[in-house]
């Protein structure tokens, strides 16, 4: 009987998605350190601040985060000052959270950091590989959206 061999575990691309995921994450976390917010802040903020007044749920479903880390963000973001809430006038049993002026600022405070980081990470991928690296992604992303 012959035996299929165990490839290794960086031979997985959902393993190695993973891994730069992480390594994203953590240096994005260090950025988001400097600027007095933990990771999920600082996502929460950056949507609040480029989207505008939304429902939690709307964050939950763009950026894929579950719906407890949105709500212990906003909390977080709410106690500093940074987002607020208020009844959607349009439906009242639904709460509406947007950035306040204090948010706005450090976000724009932020922001220099975050388009350097950009640009490195960009700069090292010719335009080709970074046009075929967003087409990947895309595909990628929209086939998981599919089967979630």
């Amino acid at each position: 009987m012959s035996k299929t061999p165990t490839p290794a575990l960086e031979d997985f691309l959902t393993y190695r998605l993973t891994l730069l995921a992480q390594l994203l994450a953590r240096d994005a976390a260090r950025l988001a350190a400097r600027h007095g917010l933990r990771l999920p802040e600082y996502r929460v903020l950056w949507h609040l601040v480029t989207e505008g007044p939304c429902p939690p749920a709307r964050i939950v479903a763009r950026h894929g985060m579950d719906k407890a880390q949105v709500s212990r963000a906003l909390g977080a973001l709410v106690v500093q000052g940074l987002a607020r809430q208020q009844p959607d006038a349009g439906d009242g049993r639904r709460l509406l959270v947007e950035a306040t002026p204090a948010g706005r600022a450090r976000h724009a405070a932020l922001l220099p950091d975050t388009l350097a980081r950009q640009a490195a990470l960009k700069g090292l991928l010719s335009d080709e590989e970074r046009r075929a690296l967003d087409a990947a992604l895309a595909r990628l992303t929209a086939r998981m959206r599919e089967v979630a």
